[in-house]
């Protein structure tokens, strides 16, 4: 961020008003938004998972189904930061 914001400091209009900008916006957002899952799925449902081992097959089963759920929305949030990554290594920062 602070390397965007120093590329495009001498543009008259704002960095978020810019593809680049907005294209990092996006960006983070994803970031922010895998970590807030992977964060929830250690704390959350790994421990009831863990729990679950002991008790019956059912409950194990429902753990099991919201663990790989969130790991996967996980999964695509990260897809699309790989993305997100690969355009703006070909956008100009300068662009409008």
């Amino acid at each position: 961020m602070y390397n965007a914001m120093r590329n495009t400091a001498h543009l008259g209009a704002p960095l978020f008003s810019v593809l680049y900008g907005q294209m990092l916006t996006l960006k983070l957002v994803f970031v922010t938004l895998a970590v807030l899952l992977g964060g929830h799925n250690r704390m959350i449902y790994l421990p009831r998972l863990e729990s679950a081992v002991t008790g019956d097959i059912a409950a194990f089963r429902r753990a099991q189904r919201g663990f790989n759920r969130l790991l996967a929305v996980e999964a695509l949030a990260m897809v699309a930061v790989l993305m997100l990554a690969a355009v703006l290594g070909h956008t100009s920062p300068l662009s409008s």
